[in-house]
């Protein structure tokens, strides 16, 4: 993965498939005899659903981070009078590996993201305010985004939680969950073993 970059097509291809798949999904809801309106990234924040149905949680970037993709996700909703069980909450571990991390913030060009703690406190006009959590300055971001012309994802492509499925992620993933005082050390090995690291470019045209 490499950002920012124009050639950067995954976003555009999520975002276009995610209203197929809310249609379909849709449509099957009222074959049962339900209402469903499908939604894709438009009508209600993403975020704070996605942690309501226990995906995960917001991450100090401010996206959603999973336990099975990291970052690495889009997210489609569906309104709909179905019952359905409420979700469990998603295991904190996430946010508590968020709070020394940092990489992210470390990572961005246009230092938009904060290196403190969660607040209720925004920085600038783009946040919406009183809710606990790490507020990024949007307005930072954008402009960056304007400067080099495509979406810039250098926060996506640092998060630690961007991961290849693998024998030794998953037992990193078993530290954050279960013992929360080894996280500086799972962050000072991600960065030893070069995650989140600029990849050449030209290697990238060799292939």
């Amino acid at each position: 993965m490499h950002a920012p970059t124009q050639l950067e097509v995954t976003t555009g291809m999520g975002y276009s498939r995610m209203h197929i798949l809310a249609g379909q999904m849709a449509e099957f809801i009222r074959g049962l005899g339900w209402n469903a309106t499908p939604i894709g990234n438009d009508t209600t924040i993403s975020v704070p659903m996605a942690v309501q149905a226990g995906l995960g949680h917001a991450g100090r970037h401010g996206r959603l981070i999973t336990w099975e993709r990291g970052p690495l996700v889009r997210i489609l909703k569906i309104f709909t009078d179905l019952p359905l069980p409420q979700s469990p909450l998603a295991h904190d571990g996430i946010i508590r590996f968020c709070e020394v991390c940092k990489k992210c913030a470390r990572h961005c060009p246009a230092g938009a993201l904060p290196m403190g703690s969660r607040s209720f406190d925004p920085v600038c006009d783009a946040n919406n305010p009183g809710v606990y959590k790490w507020y990024g300055d949007e307005k930072a971001c954008l402009d960056y985004w304007n400067q080099v012309g495509s979406g810039c994802s250098i926060c996506f492509r640092v998060c630690a939680f961007t991961k290849k499925e693998g024998l030794l992620h998953d037992v990193a993933k078993w530290f954050i969950r279960n013992v929360p005082a080894l996280n500086p050390l799972l962050v000072w090995a991600d960065d030893l073993l070069g995650y989140g690291r600029m990849s050449d470019p030209r290697k990238y045209w060799e292939t």
